[in-house]
């Protein structure tokens, strides 16, 4: 699947070590996700992360985190997560 505006998606498959006793991922693993999801965003644009910044150029931090949450994602689900520059 393509999202609209986005050229890099990296799929994840959630483990079973991420999901809760009601079967779906535990709500914090969400933002593990994204932080994966950018790391390899940089490697795959040639800055791999963290040695593309170990220069004083540049430092990669979260101002802000907010996620809205549509669906559940399942033990085994496989997730698509979408990164880009904005």
């Amino acid at each position: 699947m393509i999202v609209q505006g986005f050229r890099f998606s990296h799929p994840i498959r959630v483990r079973w070590s991420e999901v809760d006793a009601q079967s779906v991922v535990f709500n914090p693993h969400y933002l593990t996700y994204a932080d994966i999801a950018v790391t390899e965003y940089y490697r795959a644009i040639g800055m791999p992360y963290p040695a593309a910044f170990d220069v004083d150029v540049a430092d990669l931090y979260a101002r802000k985190t907010q996620i809205e949450y549509h669906a559940s994602a399942r033990f085994d689900d496989v997730l698509d997560l979408y990164v880009r520059v904005s």
